[in-house]
């Protein structure tokens, strides 16, 4: 594997996950990194996505010279496609691996090993793995990992039992065992170096790039029919940490305390705790003035974007600040929580509030509806905020990061990249 490895500068990048939004902002990170590869005009480098059909599609990227898919072994009783990108013969050697890995699936959380056995990402002849979400795998080849954060440390409450103890088994080991972590915010770095002792060289910080902004799609503005006026968005799925609640009682007390009615529209998909959240809205009275809107595309949420009085982002923990840049990028004034990752992205083009005082929020909900001098200056400071947002620069030190790992040339643009992203 070695030689060909060094010969193709073949990288593997694992994106096995339920495309079409299930996963969140980890499907839209994946597929922003695989796009924004793909497209760098230079270097030798061959991308094999390993990915569940439909990853393509809902990711917005068509295979080519330098990216190609392979399928991954998350698939039963379906015949794959073959990929040109492998040698003959190196397909049927991955079925083979599929099936003993998907045997060790069956066993029970705690009789598993800490990290399983990546012998099919190292079949693919890489000279590096990419894991860019918490699965991770054993490989013979350098790999990354990418934690995103460590939510479950800070808010146990919102995971299950055998979550919790997955990722206590599973974090820990995949952090010592990757020649690099990744994260995208210096707070996450920080977190994972005082938590699992691991040196501060060994974890990069490249931040997400910015999205792509100017006319809208198509059909986009669609989206935002039937939406009443003056409404606020919050695009995010129903999970605990979103912290719909909170905001849900600051509409609560715009309403009771200050007599403004404001219009909420909520985006992403329902998932268990949707439930929690419709009975809240029920028991404070806000049936006609929330509207959830389900998973919607992201050529639509450009139109709720532009179309939003306002974004609000009161997540209590973020690894990042995707919705932030998509936010500036549609030109939406933002108030959004100051802790975690999120203020990092945010800078000084945000309005910030205490995600956990339900007061705060609303004041800074209030002060967008009745300022519009500071709906402006906010949209002029997120549109200038974007600027230190590159998915071009994040690619090209992913790239800087691989061809380290692997042991192929590194430019002096990749040292300096590297270095910038270590400090």
């Amino acid at each position: 594997m070695g030689s060909d490895a060094h010969t193709s500068r073949r990288v593997a990048i694992n994106a096995q996950f339920v495309p079409g939004g299930f996963a969140g902002g980890v499907e839209q990170f994946t597929g922003a990194l695989v796009r924004a590869l793909g497209a760098l005009p230079d270097g030798e480098e061959r991308y094999v996505v390993v990915a569940v059909p439909g990853f393509e599609a809902h990711s917005g990227f068509a295979a080519g010279a330098r990216v190609a898919t392979v399928p991954g072994f998350v698939r039963r009783g379906r015949r794959f496609r073959a990929v040109e990108l492998l040698p003959p013969g190196m397909f049927r050697a991955l079925r083979a691996f599929a099936a003993r890995l998907r045997g060790s699936r069956e066993a029970g959380v705690a009789d598993r090993p800490a990290l399983p056995d990546g012998a099919f990402f190292d079949a693919l002849g890489a000279g590096v793995v990419h894991f860019p979400f918490q699965s991770f795998f054993r490989t013979a080849a350098p790999s990354i990992f990418h934690p995103h954060d460590l939510q479950h440390l800070h808010f146990p409450q919102f995971f299950t039992g055998e979550e919790l103890a997955t990722r206590a088994r599973v974090y820990p080991a995949a952090c010592e065992t990757a020649r690099a972590v990744v994260v995208e915010s210096r707070w996450v770095k920080d977190d994972v170096c005082r938590n699992f002792g691991i040196a501060e060289a060994k974890v990069l910080v490249i931040p997400i790039g910015a999205p792509a902004s100017g006319t809208p799609a198509p059909g986009a503005a669609a989206a935002s029919r039937g939406a009443p006026a003056g409404f606020v968005l919050y695009p995010a799925q129903t999970w605990p940490h979103k912290n719909h609640l909170a905001l849900l009682e600051a509409l609560r007390l715009l309403r009771d305390r200050d007599g403004i009615s404001l219009p909420l529209v909520c985006t992403g998909r329902k998932n268990a705790y949707w439930p929690t959240i419709a009975d809240h809205v029920r028991t404070l009275g806000l049936g006609d003035a929330v509207r959830f809107a389900g998973y919607v595309r992201p050529d639509k949420l450009a139109g709720l974007y532009r179309d939003a009085l306002a974004v609000v982002l009161p997540s209590l923990c973020e690894g990042a600040g995707q919705p932030l840049l998509e936010a500036f990028a549609h030109g939406a004034p933002v108030a959004c929580s100051g802790t975690t990752s999120l203020a990092e992205y945010a800078g000084d083009a945000a309005l910030l509030f205490d995600p956990e005082k339900p007061a705060e929020i609303a004041a800074a909900l209030r002060r967008l509806v009745i300022e519009p001098e500071l709906r402006e200056r906010l949209r002029s400071a997120g549109c200038a905020r974007l600027g230190s947002f590159s998915w071009e620069r994040s690619a090209r030190t992913y790239r800087a990061l691989y061809r380290e790992l692997a042991g192929w040339p590194v430019t002096a643009e990749d040292r300096a990249l590297l270095a910038a992203a270590r400090r």
